[in-house]
């Protein structure tokens, strides 16, 4: 079993990272670090020659960044696997959890509200409504890395509301 933690390389996702991997190495297990390089939303066929190259690019860029979350997981003896995947955020990570089934996803949130939320949607959200496994989402500095890591107790709030996925 291993754990996925997803990032688009925002603070709140290089918390995640963190996070994940201070979890990953109190229990020993393996993690994937996982970035989705959304594809435009325009017509692809209207576009001119190039676009390839520019998909490229973002690939590429990707790749650099989730090396360095990597080494600072590995650096902690932590075994990673990294993907960076051309496609929906929402899909791969769901694709990801489907063929992986990791026994936890992390993954962080921006906290948008209000209009930036409706337009820009929570990637976060749609991955804990129709998740199989357990979801841990966090804010940027929204965790307790030492608690996490086992330095210090962790204590944790569940809310139940008595159906099947509470218990």
């Amino acid at each position: 079993m291993s754990i996925l933690v997803a990032t688009d390389f925002s603070p709140c996702s290089r918390a995640a990272v963190r996070l994940a991997s201070a979890v990953a190495r109190q229990r020993s297990t393996s993690l994937v670090v996982l970035h989705a390089v959304a594809e435009p939303p325009i017509d692809l066929t209207a576009i001119p020659v190039g676009l390839t190259a520019w998909e490229n690019d973002l690939v590429a860029a990707a790749e650099s960044m989730i090396t360095n979350d990597a080494r600072e997981a590995r650096e902690l003896g932590i075994e990673v696997e990294t993907r960076v995947i051309l496609g929906s955020p929402v899909e791969t990570i769901r694709a990801a959890m489907t063929g992986d089934r990791p026994e936890l996803v992390v993954m962080g949130t921006h906290g948008r509200k209000g209009a930036a939320r409706l337009f820009l949607g929570s990637v976060a959200e749609a991955i804990v409504r129709k998740s199989g496994c357990p979801v841990l989402v966090t804010a940027e500095g929204g965790s307790d890395l030492a608690r996490w890591s086992g330095q210090e107790t962790l204590r944790l709030a569940v809310a139940v509301d008595g159906s099947a996925a509470s218990r």
